[in-house]
């Protein structure tokens, strides 16, 4: 049976959404939360699919309205999924763990990026009057990978997919933009490894 994988990086008004099918990038786009539920499933017709929910874990995160609107999303999508027939298992992955497997995984892409946004926050911080990120014995702090941002992903998966550049004005020929790159690392990590934070059959 063909392996196909739905990976959703929930939002208080967008929703990204990237498929897996078979190994290979299928359908990626946005949408909005009171349709993405819908949306999938309609795409689905009658296979049976994994799902991976972007979650989100407290860190240094502001709890905002966006953040509780994303949460009960969530535990919506989580709990309509589960109770879906076609659904084989619904499994949440928070970001930091998606971050981790492109850092490790694409470092040619992440180091240097990396270092240049160490050193220009070391920059700003001294200038700021506040402590930069210079070691004791000299040296500037190393990458790793809670520096990755979405620039960075994005650049990291056009790498591992070996996605074209598109002409100017125009989109790729998966129609990636926005969020959509997000879920697409989501559904990538958890393909390629066996970090499953959380599972639900």
């Amino acid at each position: 049976m063909e392996k196909i994988i739905w990976g959703v990086d929930p939002g208080s008004t967008i929703c990204g959404v990237s498929q897996l099918r078979g190994g290979s990038i299928g359908y990626c786009f946005n949408e909005t939360p009171e349709k993405v539920y819908n949306r999938i499933m309609k795409l689905c017709e009658a296979s049976k699919v994994i799902i991976v929910i972007e979650d989100i874990f407290p860190y240094s995160m502001k709890l905002t309205p966006a953040v509780i609107e994303t949460c009960k999303l969530i535990g919506e999508l989580t709990y309509r999924f589960k109770k879906n027939k076609q659904v084989l298992s619904v499994n949440l992955i928070p970001r930091n763990t998606v971050k981790k497997w492109i850092f490790e995984t694409c470092p040619e892409v992440c180091d240097t990026r990396i270092e240049k946004k160490i050193i220009s926050r070391h920059a700003t911080n001294i200038k700021a009057g506040k402590r930069g990120f210079v070691k004791q014995d000299g040296s500037m702090r190393k990458p790793s990978f809670n520096w990755v941002d979405d620039k960075i992903v994005k650049s990291a998966l056009i790498k591992i997919n070996k996605i074209e550049s598109a002409q100017k004005g125009k989109q790729n020929i998966y129609g990636l933009k926005d969020h959509s790159w997000q879920a697409l690392a989501l559904v990538q990590c958890f393909a390629h490894t066996d970090q499953k934070v959380s599972e639900t059959s």
